[in-house]
């Protein structure tokens, strides 16, 4: 998705088809868009540690990501993966 001021918000994401080309999430922009989304309270089935680039999650470095992955009990509040 190429959002601009968009909102991702409560979602489960499995992690079947993700990697370099089949995305999970990616808000990468494209064409000059996309920029400063919200990507918050979804659930990833990863752990925190791979929520990254390589396993199918991208952002725009304007991003805020804050969402719950696998094994976390509080929010994992960070920066676009990779940004």
């Amino acid at each position: 998705m190429s959002l601009s001021y968009g909102l991702i918000r409560e979602n489960h994401f499995m992690t079947a088809g993700s990697g370099a080309v089949n995305k999970v999430v990616s808000t990468v922009a494209l064409s000059g868009q996309g920029n400063n989304n919200h990507v918050a309270l979804n659930f990833f089935h990863n752990s925190a540690a791979t929520v990254q680039i390589s396993n199918g999650f991208s952002g725009s470095a304007t991003d805020l990501w804050s969402n719950y992955a696998l094994g976390q009990a509080a929010l994992v509040i960070t920066s676009p993966p990779g940004a």
